[in-house]
């Protein structure tokens, strides 16, 4: 089953970083901007998404989509989603904008003017719930690479 395609990415691309939820019961609410930054710096690989309590990793070219947070509150996105056009090819585009951290593990993103909501398992595992508006509403799971 292809669980994303062109169309559906750029919707998901838009919602990850436009959404906001208030489903806070695994949120740790008490990070200080310091310690959001130690965990959220880096740079993350979209991996898999959980929908219905369902986890499904992703395949084809969106799993070449990274986005790097940066100390500096810059944000930066290489995303790849598959040609529907041309089989076995991607395509490929970058965003480069800031993110600023709001409390509550949820950041933002003047350009976009809304609120994601961001949850960490440990490390290297970051979760970003959809908008609880969502027709069928989902967790996309990134993992630290770097």
């Amino acid at each position: 089953m292809k669980l994303i395609h062109k169309t559906w990415l750029i919707a998901f691309v838009s919602i990850l970083i436009l959404s906001c939820s208030s489903d806070d019961d695994n949120v740790d609410n008490s990070l200080s901007e310091e310690e959001f930054k130690s965990k959220i710096v880096g740079v993350w690989q979209i991996y898999s998404v959980i929908e219905d309590g369902e986890e499904f990793q992703n395949e084809g070219c969106i799993t070449n989509t990274t986005f790097e947070f940066t100390q500096n509150n810059e944000f930066l996105a290489d995303y790849s989603v598959d040609d529907d056009n041309n089989p076995g090819e991607c395509i490929e585009s970058s965003v480069e904008d800031t993110w600023s951290y709001l409390g509550n593990s949820q950041i933002e993103s003047p350009a976009f003017d809304r609120v994601t909501d961001v949850q960490f398992e440990g490390d290297d595992r970051m979760l970003l719930p959809s908008s609880e508006t969502e027709d069928e509403p989902y967790t996309q799971v990134l993992l630290r690479v770097e």
